[in-house]
């Protein structure tokens, strides 16, 4: 153990006596400020108009078709709800607000990848019913995307 007196060779700079007050202390982990949660990153995001019961009917079977579960999707419906905190999007409709967010040319139903992003753009849902080479465009891209 090093003697009071020799400590001077080992500490050579000057030291001072700090007393602490209260209004020094650091706060209380109760008082600090929060920080904000990091936004959920979504695996999948589906983004369409709001949806009829014919229209939830066929969005629920194409996604089964690949393996997904619309109950674990996430949902969105307005363009103020949009954000790029997902790894896949499918969209349906919104053509021209999507290109002008990504900044690429987007072509429908062909997937694009941007800035390690998957993205899917289609027809809106309600125009797919009854137009059997729109759904077979969807299908094929949607192969495309997932297998």
């Amino acid at each position: 153990m090093i003697d009071q007196e020799n400590l001077r060779y080992f500490i050579t700079e000057e030291i001072f006596l700090v007393e602490e007050t209260q209004d020094h202390l650091p706060k209380s982990v109760e008082e600090q400020p929060q920080k904000a949660a990091p936004p959920k990153i979504h695996d999948v995001v589906v983004w369409t108009h709001e949806l009829t019961d014919k229209d939830q009917m066929l969005l629920t079977k194409m996604l089964e078709a690949v393996k997904l579960d619309i109950h674990k999707v996430h949902l969105i419906h307005q363009e103020q709800e949009y954000t790029d905190n997902f790894k896949t999007l499918l969209s349906f409709g919104h053509t021209s607000f999507l290109a002008e967010k990504v900044e690429k040319e987007i072509i429908l139903n062909e997937p694009l990848q941007t800035g390690g992003k998957s993205i899917l753009v289609s027809y809106p849902i309600s125009s797919l019913h009854e137009d059997v080479k729109k759904k077979a465009a969807l299908w094929n891209g949607l192969k495309k995307l997932f297998h």
